[in-house]
């Protein structure tokens, strides 16, 4: 492996075969009440079993409801394939680490290919769409803390593959394609994407 440890590595292949992301594993909780976070799934197994979730809730929804779920439900789908999608290519197109760190959680040393920082899409501040976030994100794991329920409340959390990555120009290029999957759909409005970059550390290269 070229760039670093097995479960990091940019150039594996296939992301899709790494463990499930955090955003993943919540919103999986959110439409099954199951925590599925001892499991071992990897984040293509995610990705199936939250659309499997997706179409039994919409299933058992009636009328307009089951409408706007299916709709709403079949948006998000669409927005984590263009936030994967993005991230890939962005990787492609950034193949070399910039600096390495340390990882807090394993002790690994992970390689970075960009400045640190994050993205996300903000809420909705009113309307269906934000009821349906609502009601669909209410869940999180049994182990999750504080700040990432205050998150979850704040922005739209799209289960993509690349959502624990340190690079802030990478989560930016997942979210704005996944951004504008949604700006499309034309009754999603108020969202925006918002990104944040640790100061000090290294710029984009041109």
């Amino acid at each position: 492996m070229p760039y670093g440890g097995k479960y990091w590595n940019v150039g594996l292949s296939d992301p899709g075969k790494l463990s499930a992301t955090k955003k993943q594993l919540n919103y999986l909780r959110s439409l099954t009440r199951v925590d599925h976070s001892g499991k071992g799934l990897t984040r293509d197994e995610a990705s199936d079993l939250i659309d499997k979730a997706i179409e039994e809730k919409a299933e058992k929804a009636a009328g307009i409801t089951q409408v706007q779920d299916q709709m709403f439900a079949a948006l998000m789908r669409s927005a984590a394939r263009a936030a994967n999608e993005a991230g890939e290519r962005w990787l492609r197109e950034h193949p070399e680490p910039l600096f390495w760190v340390t990882d807090p959680r394993t002790g690994e040393s992970k390689g970075v290919h960009g400045r640190i920082g994050s993205a996300h899409i903000t809420w909705p501040p009113k309307g269906q769409f934000h009821k349906w976030l609502d009601e669909t994100w209410i869940a999180g794991t049994e182990d999750e803390d504080q700040a990432d329920r205050r998150i979850r409340r704040k922005y739209i959390q799209i289960p993509h593959h690349f959502s624990e990555r340190y690079e802030a120009d990478l989560q930016l290029a997942c979210e704005k394609a996944a951004y504008e999957v949604l700006r499309r759909a034309g009754n999603t409005g108020g969202i925006k994407v918002v990104v944040t970059v640790e100061p000090g550390t290294v710029p984009e290269a041109a």
